[in-house]
């Protein structure tokens, strides 16, 4: 209610609005945005908003490498080359779970040093961004860095009011709004994407391999020792499966939202 009724507010005195919704604010109010662009946003604010959209697009263009990096053939992620080599793996591990659950075999052991593996994956890659991140910075200095987080905050207000506003805008408003969106959506994507492809997956596959590695030399039976490559080689595949969705991840992301 309290949204709803400052939405409204907003709506009878326009000259309040363009100061309220500052695009430049870390605190923009987007629940009352989203109520206010369905009542109908003021012209001045949608004109504001569609400058800020061309200056960001300008900035992003500027900063991009050439091509696209989903559109070249610079992406091809360890699970499309061996995709045979994936599927034969899941089928094994499939079936070794049927077993034990037939024949009831207790594989709590197991089953912990998968979740264990599955952790070891996720903070390495995770760290791997950080360090990405943190040398781009160190390149390109804080004004560049933050222009990822501008971006975002446009282009999020830019959708909402799209979505929201769009049986209050006029059709070429609405026109010139989308493809606006559209650009700034695929340098968004492009840019995040080149981030996340910088993760070094073969050296994380390298690196657990060589941590079972010690870890089988002290195993007592030769049951133990195969068990412990059968989890070297299911966490190659979770290896390979996650660098495919921390390639998705952006796309994915942004056309969430866009759909939503």
């Amino acid at each position: 209610m309290e949204y709803y009724l400052l939405a409204k507010r907003l709506i009878e005195q326009p000259s309040k609005a363009s100061s309220y919704f500052s695009l430049d604010s870390d605190e923009f109010d987007y629940p009352t945005f989203t109520l206010y662009a369905e009542m109908g946003a003021a012209p001045e604010l949608v004109l504001k908003i569609r400058e800020r959209l061309d200056e960001t697009i300008e900035e992003l263009a500027g900063q991009r490498a050439a091509g696209s990096i989903l559109l070249d053939n610079e992406l091809f992620p360890a699970l499309l080359r061996n995709r045979e080599q994936l599927l034969e793996s899941l089928q094994k591990s499939l079936e070794k779970a049927e077993d034990d659950v037939r024949l009831d075999r207790d594989q709590t052991h197991e089953k912990q040093q998968l979740l264990d593996v599955n952790d070891e994956v996720r903070d390495e890659a995770t760290a791997q961004i950080a360090e990405a991140r943190r040398a781009q910075a160190n390149v390109a200095g804080d004004r560049d860095l933050s222009i990822e987080s501008r971006a975002a905050a446009i282009w999020s207000t830019a959708v909402i009011l799209l979505g929201s506003g769009a049986e209050r805008l006029e059709a070429q408003v609405k026109r010139e709004l989308i493809g606006r969106i559209v650009n700034i959506s695929e340098l968004m994507v492009d840019r995040w994407t080149r981030v996340n492809n910088t993760i070094d997956f073969t050296k994380i596959k390298a690196d657990i391999q060589e941590r079972h590695r010690h870890r089988a030399n002290s195993l007592a039976t030769q049951a133990l020792k195969k068990q412990n490559i059968n989890i070297v080689n299911l966490s190659h595949a979770m290896v390979d499966l996650l660098e495919f969705l921390f390639l998705l991840q952006p796309l994915i992301t942004v056309m969430t939202f866009l759909c939503d």
